[in-house]
């Protein structure tokens, strides 16, 4: 059971997903996921990924003394750009890495978002490294999305939607409670408690 604990004590009431999200993470396999740009607006988060067993995935860096950084994990920045998914009729986040190098998502973004063309791009990405992006213009009121559209990217300038809230945000100490982050921080000495910022 070393490897057990509850998810009440990481998560917090504070982190229980939320079923009525306006928005959702969209995440990239070998299969294609069609989107359609329709602002170029985006947010940047610091965030650090998690490999271990027991909460895989990437959660906000606590900034200052986040015992992440503290135990030398990399700090990775990713622009987080709305999209409309015509497929589930939903808004999505796509993240996107400062990386220019061939096969990265940026360079094959820019040109498509800088042409101002109502676009639905299809992006899929084929091994770890690269990802494929192809695109065709397309009509959004075929779609009858204008509605929710409007709708989000007034509530985004509004400042009513936090498109960072797509990933967890933990404190240092409920990062601490995660058991392989707890066996590399009794490990390497790091503390973590009321006298260390969260």
């Amino acid at each position: 059971m070393a490897n057990c604990f509850n998810v009440f004590d990481v998560w917090g009431p504070e982190q229980v997903p939320q079923g009525d999200k306006p928005f959702e993470l969209v995440r990239f396999t070998k299969q294609e996921v069609a989107a359609m740009l329709f602002t170029s607006t985006t947010v940047f988060a610091k965030l650090h990924y998690n490999d271990g067993p027991e909460a895989r995935g990437y959660v906000h860096c606590n900034g200052e003394d986040c015992v992440l950084c503290r135990l030398g994990w990399t700090v990775e920045e990713r622009a987080l750009l709305p999209v409309y998914l015509p497929i589930t009729g939903t808004i999505g986040i796509i993240p996107i890495s400062p990386s220019s190098r061939p096969g990265a998502l940026r360079p094959q973004l820019l040109p498509l978002l800088r042409s101002g063309k109502s676009l639905v791009v299809f992006i899929s990405k084929p091994d770890p490294m690269n990802f494929t992006v192809g695109s065709s213009a397309v009509d959004p009121a075929d779609f009858g999305c204008d509605r929710l559209i409007e709708d989000f990217q007034h509530k985004l300038e509004a400042g009513e939607i936090d498109l960072t809230s797509v990933y967890p945000r933990l404190s240092n100490e409920a990062l601490a409670r995660v058991p392989g982050i707890n066996a590399m921080l009794r490990l390497k000495g790091v503390a973590v408690g009321a006298g260390n910022p969260r």
